[in-house]
């Protein structure tokens, strides 16, 4: 396959991507009570970055505390650390941006 092929078929995922989360946005200021005329393209774009980027840098993070030496630790620190400190910054990711869970 030439560049330009695997070019354009990257684009148009990109522009599904994008369309996607237009709508998940739209969806948002929905359900918080926002004037969807208020949300611009500059808005949709910061947001669309944002939840990319966090898509792509917690899972590693997520793996980096998973993975670190811990052998000199305490059993319980390690677990703390392990175990509930993942589960902590989900239950936070998921406070954070479902709108239903500030309510």
């Amino acid at each position: 396959m030439d560049l330009k092929g695997w070019l354009e078929k990257k684009l148009v995922i990109l522009k599904i991507y994008l369309e996607a989360i237009y709508l998940r946005i739209e969806a948002y200021a929905v359900a918080f009570g926002v004037d969807t005329r208020a949300v611009g393209a500059r808005t949709a774009i910061m947001l669309g970055v944002a939840f990319f980027l966090i898509a792509v840098v917690f899972p590693i993070g997520m793996t980096q505390v998973t993975a670190a030496n811990t052998t000199d630790w305490n059993t319980a620190v390690t677990t703390v650390f392990t175990v509930l400190l993942p589960i902590l910054a989900v239950i936070g990711l998921a406070i954070k941006f479902l709108p239903g869970a500030r309510r």
